[in-house]
């Protein structure tokens, strides 16, 4: 598979963001997370973690916040989803 097929793959997908009809599923909630994280174990507890939600800009207050912890001497990752820079991100 290319790049060129790789893309294509990717974008036969619903885009979930754009389509309210594409899922049948219940809405998430606060509780349903939560139920879940304690299923899993609470991986979440003991980690420093910021999660960025929302409909726009994730990326770019994601990008700044992970820049202002690493410039204030903390160890930092950032992983963002399904891409920030180019569909290659999501490859």
């Amino acid at each position: 598979m290319n790049v060129r097929e790789a893309i294509r793959f990717l974008e036969s997908f619903v885009d979930m963001e754009r389509d309210p009809g594409a899922s049948k599923s219940p809405p998430m909630n606060l509780a349903s997370m939560r139920s879940l994280l304690k299923r899993l174990g609470d991986p979440q507890r003991g980690r420093g973690t910021v999660h960025v939600t929302g409909t726009n800009g994730k990326g770019s207050v994601s990008a700044m916040v992970e820049g202002i912890l690493r410039a204030g001497g903390e160890r930092t990752a950032l992983f963002t989803s399904p891409h920030l820079h180019s569909y290659g991100e999501r490859i």
